[in-house]
Parts: C-alpha cells; sequence; structure tokens
C-alpha cells in the first residue's frame, strides 16, 4: 500500500474517531451515572423505613420512583451513544475496505458517519433529561428544610 494510500485513509477516518473519542468520554459519565442509580436504588430499598405509611416512607418510595425513571432514561441515553459508537466503527472499516479494496462505497461510508451523528442527538438530549430528574429527588428529600 502506497504511503499517500495510507494518508489518505488516515485523513478521511479523523472525524470518525474524533466522534467514537468523544461519545465514549460521554459514555463514561452515562455508565457511572447508571451505576450510582442502580447503587442508590438497592440501598433505598433495603431502608427499613420504605414500607411505613409514615412521611418518610412516602418520600423514599418517592426517590426510588424517581431512581427508577432515571434507569430508564440513563439506559436509553447509552443505547443511543453506543449505536452511534457503532455507526461510526462500521462508517470506518467501510472507509478503509473502499481505499483497500479500490471500490466506492460512500454510499455506506457517509449515511454510517451521519446516523452515528443523528444518534448523539437523542443520546445527549437523554443524558441532559436525567440531569434533570436527578433533581427532582433532592427536590423530595429536601422539602420543607429550607
Amino acid at each position: 500500500m502506497p504511503i499517500e494510500q495510507l494518508l489518505r485513509i488516515l485523513s478521511a477516518s479523523i472525524a470518525p474517531v474524533i466522534v467514537i473519542s468523544g461519545v465514549g468520554m460521554l459514555l463514561l459519565s452515562m455508565t457511572n451515572r447508571f451505576g450510582r442509580v442502580i447503587d442508590r436504588s438497592r440501598a433505598l430499598v433495603r431502608e427499613p423505613e420504605i414500607g411505613a405509611d409514615n412521611e418518610r416512607g412516602k418520600m423514599l418510595r418517592g426517590q426510588l420512583a424517581i431512581l427508577h425513571r432515571r434507569g430508564k432514561i440513563l439506559r436509553g441515553a447509552i443505547l443511543y451513544c453506543s449505536a452511534s459508537v457503532f455507526c461510526a466503527c462500521i462508517g470506518i472499516v467501510c472507509l478503509f475496505g473502499s481505499q483497500i479494496l479500490q471500490a466506492h462505497y460512500d454510499y455506506v461510508c457517509t449515511p454510517m458517519f451521519a446516523l452515528a451523528l443523528l444518534l448523539m442527538i437523542p443520546g445527549v438530549f437523554l443524558f441532559i433529561r436525567d440531569i434533570t430528574v436527578s433533581l427532582e429527588a433532592l427536590e423530595l428529600e429536601i422539602a420543607g428544610h429550607y
């Protein structure tokens, strides 16, 4: 493979690789938040007062419901962003394959990169939504204390 061809392949794959790197950092943050939601939910279920009919029991059940909703939101965000990385990877493989085989797979490479970018939109939206919903649990717990 001549060096000019290799340089052309590498320069064409820079944008998808940057997308993979950026979305990877988002996924790291999302999975950390998801793990925290799971851990907090398990801790709340073990609270002895969660079944009580007093104010604390109602507050704990409300927090558990919010955590469940957050878990579903984060799961969606993680799935969308993972699909984005998957599409970017397919685009890079098609790009390398088209350069090595001297075939034109632009009808696959370009749409895969575009799809990777489009899939990031709902993933980031859901991530922002989780941040908004996470404040509801805090507001529930501190209500009446200020």
